[in-house]
């Protein structure tokens, strides 16, 4: 079996960066937010074989009803699939507080949240596979990276946080982790 290698770099969430330094670096990957998704027609004529992952960011998850979100990004992943566009996520860091689970896991720290949170996760994210399943049957759907340190890989506080999302990340095609360092 044969790898491919991809290097990227997450194209800017904000468009006050340095766009023409971004677009001097050789990459074969990179993930677009959804707010950005008006930017991606240039970017494929850039770089015509990138692969192109959109993420869908909502500041707040647990607030947003499951099947609505699917849709909405049913919606923007059909606009994209004329440039290429078949990798997508639905959420971001979603056992952190600040992404939008109130139990959530503080953004700096390694303190843990209630296992209560996976199961909120992995319920709320089998909802939306399964609607973009429907809606978009086509796309690579991506399980959304996690923050690393709150129980989610190991058993720091009585529970793993993977083994109560399983369902949910052997729902999707990819798992997306977050490397830092």
């Amino acid at each position: 079996m044969s790898k491919e290698s991809k290097l990227g770099c997450g194209f800017p969430n904000a468009m006050f960066r340095n766009m023409p330094a971004f677009y001097k670096i050789p990459q074969t990957c990179t993930v677009v937010l959804h707010h950005n998704r008006n930017e991606v027609p240039m970017l494929r004529a850039k770089f015509p074989n990138m692969r192109i992952l959109m993420r869908a960011y909502t500041p707040n998850w647990t607030r947003e009803p499951a099947v609505a979100w699917a849709r909405s990004i049913a919606q923007w992943m059909n606009e994209l699939r004329q440039f290429g566009v078949v990798d997508v996520t639905f959420a971001n860091e979603q056992n952190l507080v600040v992404e939008g689970h109130p139990d959530g896991a503080p953004y700096q720290g390694t303190e843990y949240p209630p296992q209560s949170v996976y199961e909120n996760i992995r319920d709320w994210n089998l909802d939306v596979i399964q609607e973009l399943r429907i809606q978009i049957p086509w796309a690579v759907i991506h399980f959304p990276a996690l923050s690393q340190g709150h129980s989610d890989d190991s058993n720091d506080v009585g529970y793993v946080g993977f083994e109560i999302l399983r369902p949910a990340v052997e729902a999707c095609d990819v798992l997306d982790v977050h490397t830092y360092y």
